[in-house]
């Protein structure tokens, strides 16, 4: 697993030949970009290997800013300052074979896990062994666990189009919905992002964007979810409408973004 910083364009032109000069200039670079963000990348740092006979399954941002969370066969999750590429906390998974990469759900506090043995996952971030997990048994063949940080909540998102909203530690059923997957076809590309504000007070607005693809064009498909944990959870019909990309025939989709906090797709 590889990171990199993108130095700002202003530091760049004041880069100095000398030793110390250098050192200076990399560590504002770093300050600078975590409060401006970069337009060019640097050199990438490893951060954790797998090992001979492991691999990468996945990583994802969080939890808490500077920091990531690498799911790796055989090691198991663990989560790394991004700035020292040390590993602060780490869980061995104890003979469970990771089939997804593991998410941050909600604000950080937990992490949920989907396991080959169609078994869901979810502990504290401040667990140290992962045996006081709770579980979720899954019907099905999950594509993606769908997270937001301001969503107090997960969406479990399977390959024939079902979705099931839970709470955190996967103990409350919030919400279903299914996706009606044409004959043949199969999902590309699938996130969480959050929409705008919803109409009941407290509550917030999420919109769950999916794209899956047949021989000829590809379907969008977007369902709404709004609520709270204490006003409770809707999770509303999916809509969808085909994608007819511009071109000559044979173009096809390749993947779809939702912009955060608008209903803009691209």
């Amino acid at each position: 697993v590889r990171t990199w910083f993108a130095p700002h364009p202003r530091l760049l032109a004041k880069k100095s030949h000398s030793a110390s000069t250098k050192n200076r200039t990399r560590s504002a670079s770093m300050a600078q970009l975590q409060t401006e963000g970069g337009v060019m990348f640097g050199e990438p740092t490893v951060i954790a290997r797998a090992g001979a006979g492991g691999s990468v399954i996945g990583i994802c941002a969080g939890p808490g800013p500077g920091s990531v969370t690498c799911t790796l066969q055989p090691h198991g999750v663990q989560i790394f300052d991004v700035a020292s590429s040390t590993c602060t906390q780490s869980w061995a998974l104890r003979g469970r074979r990771p089939a997804l990469p593991a998410a941050v759900a909600g604000s950080g506090g937990r992490l949920v896990l989907a396991c080959e043995d169609r078994q869901v996952i979810s502990w504290s971030c401040t667990d140290t062994d992962i045996q006081a997990a709770k579980v979720a048994k899954v019907d099905g063949d999950l594509y993606a666990v769908l997270t937001e940080p301001s969503m107090e909540a997960v969406a479990l998102f399977f390959k024939d189009g079902k979705v099931r909203l839970l709470s955190t530690n996967l103990q409350q059923e919030l919400g279903t919905a299914v996706l009606q997957l044409p004959k043949g076809s199969s999902f590309l590309h699938a996130e969480m992002t959050c929409s705008a504000q919803a109409s009941g007070k407290g509550d917030s607005a999420f919109l769950l964007v999916a794209v899956s693809t047949a021989k000829k064009g590809g379907t969008l498909w977007r369902v709404r979810i709004t609520g709270s944990t204490a006003g409770g959870w809707t999770v509303a019909k999916p809509r969808s409408e085909e994608l007819a990309p511009p071109g000559a025939d044979g173009a096809s989709v390749v993947s779809c973004a939702a912009h955060p906090g608008s209903s803009v797709l691209s």
